[in-house]
C-alpha cells in the first residue's frame, strides 16, 4: 500500500527509440524494437534474407507496413526493388514514395493508368521457352496435352524463325501466325535465313485435323490475353518492362495484379509473369558478380499457382534475389504442401497476428525449450499435501501469443546467422507519409 494520503506510483514505459534509432544501419534493415529488451533488431542485406522471407498476418495486422519498412532498408543498401501486388494497388503509393525519398527511378506496370510500361513476354528467353512461357500460362486436361504439344512446337519455330528474320516477337504478331493460310507464305520468307525451321513450319501449314484444331485453340488463347485486362500492357508500342534490368540495378519497380478485380486476367498474366521471372533469376546465375535483389510477392495466394511460385522461391534464392512472400495465411497443406513447407522453412518469419491454425504451425518451427512444471495436491483440509516437480517442453512462443498479437507487433524467428527469436514492435518506415 501507498503511503496514507499519496496516489500510487504508475509505471513509466519503456523509453522509445531515439530517431536516430530508426534509421537503417549500413548493409542492415532495422525491423524493429524488441517488445521487452527495447533493442533494435536488425537483419543483414542481403545474407540474412537468402533464404527468402515468410510474411504472415491477417488483414489490419501491420503486415504491409512491415512489407514497406523491408523493401525500405533493402533499397538503402543498394539492392533493386521489384514488388508484385496481387491485391492491386496496397503497395503502389508506398513504392512510388520510396523511389522518390531514395533519388532511384521508378517504373511501373498497373493496367489502364497514364504512363504504364507495356510488358512484351515474348522478349525474354530463347524460342523454347518463350513458348513454354506461353503455352504453359494456359491450363490443359488430360485430353489436350496432344495440343499442349503442338502448340509448343509451332510457336517454338514462329519465334526462331521470326528472331532469324529480325523481326518484332509479340502475343499479338505470334496470334496473326498462327494460321495454316500464312504460314507458307513466312516459311518461304525464311527459307535462305532459317531453312531447317522454315521446312518445319511447312510441313505443320499441311497438317490438318488435330494440328489445325490446336491452332485455333493457341490463337484463342493468346487473343484471351490481348483482349483481357492486360491487352493495352502486352499490345503496346512505348517503353516496355525489362525485367532483368529491373533486378540488376538500384531502382523500384512496381507491377499491379488487381486479383480481386478480374480474377481469370490476373492468373494468366500471373503465370506469364512467374515464368520470366524464373527466366530472369536463371540469366543471373550467368552473371555470379550480379548485384542483389528483392522481389515482393503481396498477397500471393490470390495468384493461385503454388507449384510455380515454389519453383520460383528455390531460382531466385540462387540467383540473389530475397523474396518477400506476404499472405495473411499459409497455403493449405492438402493442396500446397511443397509451398507451405518452404514458407515455414523461410530464413526468416515474420507473424503479425494470425488465425489459430497458422499460430501453431510458426510456434512449432519456432520450436520449444525445456521447463519445470509444478503440480501439487490438495489435502481434505485444503492444505497442499504432496508437491511434484517434472521439467517439460512448452512452447518458445505460446500459440496464443501470435492470436493476439496488437497492430504493428510480430513474432520475428531468424535463422542465418545465429538462430534468433524476438517479439518487437515494427518501426513505421521513414518514407512514409506523417500522421
Amino acid at each position: 500500500m501507498p503511503p496514507f494520503g499519496r496516489a500510487p506510483r504508475t509505471p513509466e514505459p519503456p523509453p522509445s527509440p531515439s530517431p536516430d534509432a530508426s534509421a537503417h544501419p549500413a548493409g542492415h534493415i532495422r525491423l524493429g524494437v524488441e517488445s521487452v529488451t527495447r533493442k533494435p533488431f536488425d537483419i543483414a542485406v542481403p545474407e540474412g534474407m537468402a533464404q527468402h522471407v515468410t510474411l504472415l498476418g491477417l488483414t489490419g495486422s501491420g503486415k504491409t507496413t512491415t512489407a514497406e519498412r523491408l523493401a525500405e532498408g533493402a533499397v538503402a543498401s543498394g539492392v533493386a526493388l521489384l514488388v508484385v501486388d496481387a491485391k492491386g494497388a496496397s503497395l503502389r503509393a508506398a513504392a512510388r514514395r520510396l523511389a522518390a525519398a531514395s533519388g532511384l527511378d521508378y517504373r511501373e506496370v498497373v493496367p489502364g493508368a497514364p504512363g504504364t510500361l507495356g510488358y512484351n513476354p515474348c522478349a525474354v528467353g530463347s524460342r523454347a521457352q518463350v513458348a513454354d512461357k506461353l503455352v504453359s500460362a494456359f491450363t490443359h486436361g488430360p485430353a489436350g496435352q496432344v495440343y499442349r504439344v503442338i502448340a509448343m512446337e509451332t510457336i517454338s519455330i514462329l519465334v526462331g524463325i521470326l528472331q532469324g528474320l529480325g523481326e518484332p516477337v509479340t502475343i499479338r504478331r505470334l496470334r496473326r501466325e498462327l494460321d495454316r493460310t500464312r504460314m507458307p507464305g513466312l516459311a518461304h520468307r525464311a527459307r535462305d535465313v532459317t531453312p531447317e525451321l522454315a521446312d518445319d513450319l511447312a510441313d505443320l501449314a499441311k497438317r490438318g485435323g488435330v494440328t489445325a484444331d490446336a491452332f485455333e485453340g493457341m490463337r484463342s488463347r493468346l487473343g484471351a490475353l490481348l483482349h483481357g485486362e492486360y491487352g493495352a500492357v502486352f499490345d503496346g508500342d512505348g517503353p516496355q518492362l525489362d525485367l532483368p534490368a529491373a533486378l540488376a540495378s538500384p531502382g523500384v519497380t512496381y507491377i499491379s495484379l488487381p486479383a480481386l478485380a478480374v480474377s481469370q486476367d490476373t492468373a494468366l498474366m500471373a503465370r506469364v509473369l512467374i515464368q520470366d521471372l524464373k527466366q530472369a533469376a536463371f540469366e543471373r546465375l550467368r552473371q555470379p558478380d550480379t548485384a542483389p535483389a528483392m522481389l515482393v510477392l503481396d498477397e500471393f495466394a490470390a495468384l493461385d499457382d503454388p507449384a510455380q511460385i515454389n519453383d520460383l522461391l528455390r531460382q531466385a534464392r540462387e540467383a540473389r534475389v530475397s523474396t518477400v512472400v506476404s499472405t495473411q495465411q499459409l497455403p493449405d497443406p492438402r493442396t500446397a504442401h511443397a509451398l507451405r513447407s518452404a514458407l515455414l522453412g523461410a530464413g526468416v518469419v515474420i507473424a503479425h497476428r494470425v488465425g489459430p491454425d497458422d499460430a501453431e504451425a510458426v510456434a512449432r518451427v519456432i520450436g520449444t525449450q525445456r521447463g519445470v512444471q509444478v503440480t501439487r495436491t490438495m489435502g481434505n483440509d485444503g492444505e497442499a499435501a504432496r508437491r511434484s516437480v517434472r521439467t517439460v517442453d512448452r512452447y518458445t512462443v505460446d500459440p496464443n501469443v501470435m492470436k493476439q498479437l496488437a497492430t504493428g507487433e510480430a513474432v520475428v524467428l531468424s535463422i542465418v546467422g545465429g538462430r534468433r527469436v524476438a517479439t518487437l514492435r515494427v518501426l513505421p518506415p521513414l518514407s512514409a507519409d506523417p500522421a
